[in-house]
């Protein structure tokens, strides 16, 4: 009988953990139905719902410049620059997305 119980304890909190997630969902799912900035960020291959929040709070919604330049929010987005090595020199190109 113990065992019984403990199993519809967990059961219930099952249940009660995926009602919770669902909503989080929900509410994820509204903010990017209402924002087309983060609709196109999800555009970008890897990025999905919490990372096109986060990146649209980080790029668009801060009054506060976050970064000195294009070159360092690319480097937060995931672009980096092209690199061109040869005969031991390096050199740093233009910003890339490697696709």
């Amino acid at each position: 009988m113990e065992f019984r119980n403990a199993i519809h304890r967990a059961w219930t909190q099952h249940l009660e953990i995926s009602d919770t997630i669902r909503l989080y969902d929900e509410c994820l799912n509204k903010v990017i139905n209402n924002t087309p900035d983060c609709q196109k960020l999800m555009s970008l291959k890897g990025v999905g719902i919490i990372n096109a929040i986060n990146l649209y709070n980080m790029l668009a919604c801060s009054n506060d410049c976050v970064f000195n330049n294009a070159r360092d929010a690319a480097a937060c987005i995931g672009l980096t620059p092209i690199q061109h090595s040869s005969g031991g020199k390096t050199k740093l190109g233009s910003i890339g997305n490697n696709r």
